[in-house]
């Protein structure tokens, strides 16, 4: 496959990784860094205890992360593309964009039981919303780029 020149993607794969790296590291740090990243008191309250659930949670979080970067690094042309590319580059552009509004809505909105412990971080949530943010242009800009590319191979074919 020949490789394209899409920084776009290149940053969000990188990106997207080291967020996933961000998780693994979250459960050797143990519930302090549970808290610090936001998971949550009760969250941190449960990998004191040893509970599996923490771990699990941040495992499947952390895989997550892995399988976007290899999908974004495949769209640079790096590596071979894969089974829905294209479709899958577009779910996480918007997953990204959706975490980054809910973030920032949940800023202004009126304290929810369910998210008061988010809410009362509000500088935790801009931040977060920011880089998901920024994440969603790499996947969605880089996407748009990959089209664009495509279509000129096609043409010049």
């Amino acid at each position: 496959m020949k490789a394209t020149h899409n920084p776009w993607l290149v940053w969000g794969a990188v990106a997207t990784a080291l967020a996933a790296l961000l998780h693994l590291l979250i459960i050797a740090g143990g519930p302090d860094w549970y808290r610090f990243f936001g998971a949550g008191e009760g969250m941190a309250q449960l990998a004191e205890q040893g509970d599996w659930y923490p771990t699990v949670t941040a495992v499947a979080i952390s895989a997550m992360l892995w399988v976007w970067a290899i999908y974004a690094w495949a769209g640079t042309g790096l590596m071979p593309a894969l089974p829905l590319q294209k479709t899958v580059l577009a779910l996480v552009a918007v997953i990204f964009f959706g975490r980054a509004l809910m973030g920032f809505w949940l800023v202004h909105a009126p304290l929810m039981q369910a998210f008061a412990e988010l809410q009362q971080r509000p500088m935790f949530l801009w931040v977060t919303s920011l880089i998901c943010l920024a994440l969603a242009c790499c996947y969605g800009i880089g996407l748009r780029k990959l089209w664009r590319l495509q279509q000129i191979s096609r043409l010049n074919g």
